[in-house]
Parts: C-alpha cells; sequence; structure tokens
C-alpha cells in the first residue's frame, strides 16, 4: 500500500494515544449509560455486562497508558 494514494497522513504516538483514549472515553460512557449483556459468542463464550465492559475498556485503557510512555519524564507523568 502507498500513502500517497491512501490519503492516510502520519501522525505521532502521542496523538494517536490521545485519539484511542478518546475512543476508549466514548466506549465507556456508552455502556456505563446503558445496561446490556453482550452474547457469550462475542468475547471468548464469557457473557459480559455493560459493568463488566466499563471495567475492561478501563484496564485496557490504563495498558495502553503505562506502556505509551517513552521517556523517563513519560513514565513518571502517567497517571
Amino acid at each position: 500500500m502507498e500513502l500517497e494514494t491512501t490519503g492516510f497522513q502520519l501522525q505521532g504516538y502521542s496523538e494517536i494515544m490521545t485519539a484511542a483514549i478518546g475512543k476508549f472515553d466514548d466506549a465507556i460512557a456508552t455502556a456505563s449509560s446503558q445496561s446490556f449483556t453482550l452474547p457469550s459468542t462475542w468475547i471468548n463464550g464469557q457473557d459480559y455486562t455493560s459493568a463488566d465492559l466499563v471495567r475492561i475498556v478501563n484496564s485496557h485503557a490504563a495498558r495502553y497508558l503505562a506502556s505509551v510512555a517513552r521517556t523517563p519524564a513519560g513514565r513518571a507523568a502517567v497517571n
């Protein structure tokens, strides 16, 4: 794939992480505002409630934030 023909533009890792965390926040807001259960056929044969999904997404966001820091100062800044 040629990047020049796709219309995509390369971004720095901090911009990508900001976008990813924004998507996680959207998923958390959606799951927090409703009560539902995901079918067991969707994720590893397990039923997950909306509350479970919030916990899973929070955990993934924390992992992303912990792993993106590239410098000691960046690691110290992670909440």
